[in-house]
């Protein structure tokens, strides 16, 4: 099998390692599993080819991708037993710019798991071990993307519908490079790739891929606005449904229109249209 082809032997699902390495969104942008015990997991991002943004430093929105991606996992290494988890909401704090160069260290940690519900915290750190981003997210534990529960308690939550491909995730320069992101009039459009999937069971987009979507649409906004509040302090995703093997459109509104603040909506839609599956609030400041 090509080196660029995930897959693997589904006796092995159960396997947090196993499970969270293979994931085709982390796998493409280059994260890499540090280290997971009870309740906690930790992730490194290398400031390289997918992960890159135009200052230099790991981009914000790989940035909030692997804390998406971390929170869950820190959700699945608190649980007593295999189970499957949805995203709820995930609300990000954006403190500084990554170093320039500079690899980047995230850690989740489990709250609580209460029942069907689950909260977790995550911070991304630069080399200095001050946080760069903050996170934190609200899962169901118990149910899929989109509601199925994969089998329930006793069955098999967690196995890859298939095989998938990476393509040309390697050769990607900048984290843009890996949405592939095409502008269709007032829609920001992201064509389905391989490389976007985060449940491999259903498949369904990445949460973080989503995430990045919003948060681009919603940047181009503010930057195109004119305005000096344009670099993206704080982000709340709302998950309604799962994203399904298709493409996505989003489509950004101002909230709040300021110099030194503005809030800009925005909605993440497939089905041409008929079906919203995340929204996001974000707030932009002017720079220091």
């Amino acid at each position: 099998m090509p080196a660029d082809v995930l897959a693997f032997d589904p006796r092995h699902a159960h396997d947090p390692e196993v499970r969270l390495r293979v994931v085709p969104f982390t796998r493409a942008l280059g994260a890499e599993l540090a280290g997971v015990e009870r309740g906690a997991i930790t992730f490194r991002l290398p400031c390289r080819g997918p992960a890159r943004g135009e200052h230099g430093g790991v981009d914000a929105r790989a940035m909030t991708a692997l804390l998406d991606h971390a929170c869950g996992a820190g959700v699945y290494a608190a649980l007593r037993e295999p189970l499957p988890i949805a995203t709820l909401d995930l609300r990000v704090a954006f403190e500084r710019d990554a170093p320039p160069g500079a690899e980047l260290t995230v850690t989740a940690r489990a709250g609580s798991v209460d029942g069907s519900v689950a909260f977790v915290e995550a911070a991304a750190s630069a080399p200095d071990g001050v946080p760069v981003a903050r996170a934190a997210g609200a899962f169901i534990v118990g149910a899929h993307p989109g509601g199925g529960d994969g089998g329930g308690r006793g069955g098999e939550p967690w196995r890859p519908a298939r095989a998938f491909a990476l393509g040309d995730a390697a050769a990607a320069t900048h984290f843009a490079d890996l949405l592939g992101l095409v502008r269709d009039g007032p829609l920001l459009v992201m064509p389905f790739a391989d490389r976007l999937v985060g449940a491999m069971s259903l498949p369904a987009l990445h949460g973080g891929a989503v995430a990045a979507l919003l948060a681009t649409a919603a940047r181009e906004l503010a930057r195109a606005d004119g305005g000096r509040a344009a670099r993206l302090a704080a982000m709340t995703i709302q998950y309604l449904r799962a994203g399904r093997a298709e493409s996505t459109s989003a489509e950004a509104v101002f909230e709040k229109r300021g110099t030194r603040s503005s809030v800009v909506a925005v909605s993440a839609r497939q089905g041409h249209g008929a079906r919203e599956v995340a929204r996001a609030q974000c707030t932009f400041v002017a720079p220091a």
